[in-house]
């Protein structure tokens, strides 16, 4: 009986301990997926992360390579700019690459004119219908008109985009045949030289870069506008030197350089047409007693006086400010002598008007001599 109850207890214990394990063994199971779980969930995020980082790295390797790409167009513009002192391929060269590198649908380059201020066209590009293409080349943007109001304030670039409301941004979008566009100034305000206007029409927007003013399309702008006018001013110093080089400061008539190389152009055609050619050595009369009575200020204003008659009164013929007083005139197919001699009164008639400078009236003579190709040498 007693081994029959300790076998009974003995078995129950053994039950109560198998369960007991198999408990512990489920809890301990529960704890491991559920902790292998949480790791999943970590990794899981964690990889989110790096797709989400793999993208961010694509989208920015996109954005160096496009830049890698405007760099280099920009460098070969610049080298072709480089080659060039002509304005007006400077232009040309402008609206091409706003078209084919920036990739806008249109370009339009105005220019100040020096006469009316007003701004007129001088390249486009993307117009491919004549009509619309002989409207905007027509097209003048006066120096007061309210559109450029801010470029001239000092602002670098108008920008219409395609739900633009302002009155002045809309009125330009059928003048420029562009629904949405920049335009940007060349050159320094209160008075730019030029403006430079990209940007696409309404129906074929969607094939061409959108105008916006994100980081990128401001940069790729700016970048060629940048460059554009650094050309622009190479140019304008070119064409100062030149102008320095060849002209006298105080009047703006050929100087004794320019001068010698017309009378060197046109001996050969002498020859050809078996003409002669004449050129007048003019020397103001006793020129030292009015500077030195009146003063050098006095002195130069008398020089362009006369410099201002012997243009206006000998037509269709060189002349040029060879020394302090002392002018030349180059007279090509003479038929006669005598003909020389005629301009030489004519010349001596324009004297005979009375001078005046600060308030003094007085008259002046000059000595002129004459000498003839080939009666007188051949150089």
């Amino acid at each position: 009986m007693l081994i029959i109850i300790a076998f009974t207890i003995s078995r129950q214990l053994w039950l109560l301990f198998t369960e007991t394990l198999r408990t512990m063994e489920k809890n301990d199971c529960d704890a491991g997926i559920a902790g292998l779980q949480q790791e999943n969930e970590a990794l899981s995020q964690q990889v989110k992360r790096l797709i989400k980082a793999e993208g961010k790295l694509y989208q920015y390797q996109e954005q160096l390579d496009t830049q890698l790409k405007e760099y280099k167009d920009l460098y070969e513009l610049n080298k072709e700019l480089n080659t060039t002192f002509d304005i007006g391929k400077i232009y040309q060269y402008a609206v091409a690459y706003a078209t084919r590198n920036l990739e806008y649908e249109r370009a339009v380059l105005f220019e100040r004119a020096a006469d009316t201020g007003g701004y007129h066209v001088r390249a486009v590009d993307g117009y491919y219908n004549k009509r619309e293409r002989s409207s905007v080349g027509a097209l003048v943007i006066g120096q007061d008109d309210p559109f450029l109001s801010p470029l001239f304030a000092g602002v670098e670039y108008l920008i219409c985009k395609a739900d633009a409301e302002e009155k002045e941004l809309v009125r330009y979008r059928a003048k420029l045949r562009m629904n949405e566009y920049f335009m940007c100034r060349l050159g320094a305000p209160p008075s730019p030289v030029a403006f430079l206007s990209v940007g696409n029409s309404a129906e074929n927007a969607q094939f061409y870069r959108k105008v916006d003013d994100s980081h990128g399309a401001l940069l790729s702008i700016g970048n060629l506008v940048g460059l554009i006018s650094s050309s622009m001013e190479r140019n304008r110093a070119e064409e100062t030197i030149k102008y320095q080089a060849y002209h006298d400061l105080l009047t703006g008539l050929p100087n004794r350089a320019l001068f010698a190389d017309l009378l060197t152009h046109e001996i050969p055609q002498m020859q050809r047409t078996q003409k002669r050619l004449a050129v007048l050595f003019l020397d103001i009369d006793y020129f030292k007693n009015i500077n030195e009575s009146l003063g050098h200020a006095a002195g130069d204003t008398l020089i362009q006086e006369v410099a201002v008659r012997l243009k206006t009164g000998i037509s269709l013929n060189t002349v040029a400010r060879t020394g302090g007083d002392k002018f030349t005139i180059l007279l090509p197919l003479i038929a006669h002598p005598e003909d020389a001699a005629g301009t030489a009164e004519e010349v001596r008639d324009t004297f005979k008007k009375p001078f005046v400078i600060d308030n003094y009236k007085f008259y002046i003579t000059a000595s002129i001599g004459i000498s003839l190709y080939p009666d007188d040498g051949g150089d």
